[in-house]
């Protein structure tokens, strides 16, 4: 058997720094470098859509739960993630390779924390915001891609599936443009929560067969 498949390896991710990439590759990525005893994503979830959570803990993943503080001010996520990696060598003694998901430069103390235990670091996030120190840091770095849901192209696929629905739900725009992929689906329930704010789109409520519609419409047409 692969020797890497008898590593344990413990998985860390600050949500807020890579939730637009694509998470499968960073799963499938930790899987293959052995057996994970430990996954834990970061993150104020209040702020997140009820997809990817739902998608998280069914993929095993314990949801670390980091309130704002004085409501809405500075986040705690790095400082309490951070913690954890470091302690990670006492407490899980028998972990081998340690995955960080993030791309803030803040970890590179953990890192070093790890290294002095003797663990393997492998570092997973898009390259294009990765903090240059960390991803020298680390013993391997994994590039992990970044979910493209552009605005414009959303506008215009909306358009079309316009003319084949008397309303359009949310529900119905992403499980009509997104696939199957669970991923790409909160990325899109993402972009159409900003399209609403930004006034692209707007919401409105129909009533059919006695029941409360919620659905969107395009408002003026164009970005």
């Amino acid at each position: 058997m692969n020797k890497s498949k008898l590593e344990k390896v413990s998985t860390f991710i600050d949500l807020d720094n890579v939730v637009d990439v694509d998470l499968e590759v960073l799963l499938k990525a930790a899987r293959s470098r052995g057996r994970i005893v430990l996954a834990n994503a970061y993150a104020n979830f209040k702020r997140y859509e009820d997809c990817l959570i739902q998608k998280l803990f069914a993929e095993g993943i314990k949801l670390i739960h980091v309130p704002h503080l004085n409501n809405g001010g500075k986040s705690c996520v790095d400082e309490v993630m951070a913690t954890d990696i470091a302690d990670l060598p006492h407490i899980r003694r028998e972990v081998d390779t340690v995955i960080i998901a993030t791309g803030d430069g803040h970890f590179l103390p953990a890192v070093h924390a790890l290294h002095r235990h003797g663990k393997k670091v492998v570092l997973a996030s898009s390259p294009d915001s990765t903090n240059a120190l960390l991803r020298e840091a680390v013993d391997e770095f994994v590039p992990i891609p970044r979910i493209s849901v552009e605005k414009r192209e959303l506008v215009e696929r909306i358009k079309e599936l316009d003319h084949r629905s008397l309303y359009l739900t949310k529900t119905y725009i992403i499980e009509n443009l997104a696939g199957e992929d669970s991923f790409r689906k909160c990325a899109m329930a993402k972009q159409l929560k900003m399209l609403v704010k930004e006034g692209v789109l707007e919401e409105y409520t129909i009533d059919q067969q006695g029941r409360e519609i919620h659905a969107v419409r395009l408002k003026g047409g164009k970005l």
